[in-house]
């Protein structure tokens, strides 16, 4: 058995499990925070291990990467035609989940990128889902970070958008995982359980 593969898909699906505990609640946000942890679970690397850290954006990227390579059942693709065009193209179109807007504000290049970025769809599988995530990844960081009220109204929208895309996401990749990552190298675990591969050795010598 893969143990640090399967120590992902297990932290994810137990993530996703309390994400889904809140669709009854009303509460986006909630599910908002936890599917991105179980996302995390299953592209996160053990940057303490590294001298030299690469951003976590390049993480993420590599990973949607790998995800779409793998996919022999075409399960992203699948997953991402039940989407209402609604769902993803809200998030492509939201000047204010792009970094350049807040760098510079609404500039004609920001605006020519995001008309570019709503024609995606129509290219490369990986690409589109890169892009999408990408804007997920900045609404990520404006929340994870206490830049924005719990239930805030300004960006309902976008949290909305951003949930409908990750619970139905983050499980089919976690299929993709399941069935086809075996063989894939996903690097270093990160905090593995006491007792497992890759876990610290007690070195005390008295």
């Amino acid at each position: 058995m893969n143990y640090d593969l399967e120590s992902r898909l297990l932290r994810a699906e137990s993530w996703i499990s309390r994400a889904q505990s809140e669709r009854h609640a009303t509460d986006s946000d909630g599910q908002f925070v936890f599917y991105w942890i179980a996302l995390n679970a299953l592209y996160g690397q053990a940057k303490y291990l590294e001298e030299a850290r690469d951003k976590d954006w390049q993480d993420l990227h590599n990973f949607l990467a790998a995800i779409c390579r793998i996919d022999r059942d075409r399960v992203i693709l699948t997953c991402l035609k039940t989407f209402s065009e609604r769902d993803p193209r809200r998030l492509l179109e939201n000047q204010f989940l792009y970094r350049e807007y807040w760098e510079q504000g609404l500039t004609d290049e920001l605006q020519d990128r995001i008309d570019r970025a709503a024609q995606v769809e129509s290219g490369p599988t990986s690409k589109y889902v890169i892009e999408v995530f990408d804007r997920i990844r900045l609404l990520r960081n404006q929340i994870f970070h206490g830049c924005a009220k719990d239930g805030s109204g300004a960006n309902r929208e976008s949290v909305e958008a951003a949930v409908a895309v990750l619970e139905k996401m983050v499980p089919a990749i976690v299929r993709v995982m399941r069935n086809f990552g075996g063989p894939e190298d996903w690097g270093p675990l990160s905090f593995p359980a006491k007792g497992r591969p890759g876990h610290p050795e007690d070195r005390r010598t008295r």
